[in-house]
């Protein structure tokens, strides 16, 4: 009887620990997804704006996206990732965040987040970028790419991205 009782009794703590433990992986990965989005979604809109303010023939306009995009590298990415940027050729116009098609809401729609089944930190990016050959013709093609996303200071930051396939 009393055994039985203390058996319940750790059963019982075990298995609401794992449900709240799992509520709160959830609620991560959820605000974890949505961090990224928000990210895609404030490059992509910087780059837009760039491209219509050169189109409009607005003075400074490289300029102020490149604040822009180093404002949000800033707040969004590891010192670590951003050096990885400058090795992988960016001050040259090669971005490793984005790859191609920045500039285009096509890119945002498309996109698709999701974590890794093996890897908790580690997300698949995938979206369809716009390219030309001709340039009367749109066609698209998938980007896909993984970034690993870590918390520092109590903040989401993407610490790595790697595994282009297009």
């Amino acid at each position: 009887g009393e055994n039985y009782m203390i058996m319940k009794k750790i059963l019982i703590t075990i298995c609401i620990f794992l449900m709240v433990n799992n509520v709160h992986s959830q609620n991560s990965n959820e605000e974890i997804e949505s961090f990224l989005r928000d990210f895609y979604i404030s490059y992509n809109n910087a780059h837009i704006k760039c491209r219509d303010e050169i189109r409009d023939g607005i003075d400074g306009a490289f300029k102020t996206l490149m604040n822009t995009l180093d404002s949000l590298h800033q707040t969004y990415c590891t010192k670590h990732l951003i050096n990885k940027m400058f090795d992988n050729g960016y001050d040259e116009g090669y971005d490793i965040l984005m790859w191609m098609s920045s500039d285009n809401i096509e890119t945002i729609k498309s996109m698709s987040i999701t974590q890794d089944s093996s890897q908790k930190n580690m997300y698949h990016i995938s979206y369809n970028a716009e390219y030309y050959y001709d340039p009367t013709i749109k066609k698209y093609m998938e980007v896909k790419f993984r970034v690993v996303v870590i918390e520092e200071d109590g903040v989401f930051k993407i610490d790595d991205v790697f595994d282009y396939q297009f």
